[in-house]
């Protein structure tokens, strides 16, 4: 998708597929939701789509969206560039009743080319539900819990999240024990105060 150096993308396209495994036809909306990591820029866009049965639909192929290239240096230092090299693409189903369906993040790669941004991460627990919410995107959250006890058993793990898009997983056996967090950025895993 993205590709950096001597490599540098001159375009970028964003092709979404999804995967309906029932007999019948499901109409959804597919949210498409871009942010550059080096700038505030952000874009949105929804689409009604209909996933049929049995099989994989292609919902949507597009240029890859990204920030004004104007009066930007390249990072390349090449005139000709794409202005996406930055952002993260994220994309959600959703049903008619508003639950989430599925998720997906996409990010530019190779990772270790990437200046990511403080993800501002807040983190809430409530028994064994936690929370996790940022102001900007975060690659691959990893939580983790300190002190002994029984093992938790972690409903998902290693999460992306956005903006505006909170993710709430159960952490079985979790009890009164500190959560530790790392992700892209990150690496070492520290406490947080939830």
């Amino acid at each position: 998708f993205y590709e950096f150096g001597a490599m540098q993308s001159y375009d970028a396209v964003i092709d979404v597929w999804g995967t309906n495994a029932t007999l019948s036809s499901r109409g959804v909306k597919l949210e498409l939701t871009c942010y550059d990591l080096n700038s505030r820029w952000t874009q949105s866009e929804s689409y009604d789509v209909t996933l049929l049965p049995n099989q994989s639909t292609e919902l949507l192929s597009i240029r890859c969206p990204g920030p004004s290239s104007e009066g930007v240096e390249p990072p390349s230092g090449d005139p000709i560039w794409a202005s996406s090299y930055s952002v993260v693409v994220n994309a959600r189903l959703i049903d008619s009743d508003g639950k989430i369906l599925a998720r997906f993040a996409d990010w530019p790669q190779p990772y270790r080319y990437l200046a990511v941004p403080d993800p501002q991460l807040s983190v809430e627990v409530d028994g064994e539900q936690v929370t996790a919410s940022v102001k900007c995107p975060v690659k691959g959250l990893w939580f983790s819990v300190e002190g002994d006890g029984p093992e938790v058993s972690w409903s998902d793990n290693s999460l992306d999240v956005v903006p505006d898009d909170p993710q709430v997983i159960t952490a079985k056996g979790l009890g009164d024990r500190k959560l530790r967090v790392a992700y892209l950025g990150k690496e070492k895993a520290t406490s947080i105060h939830a």
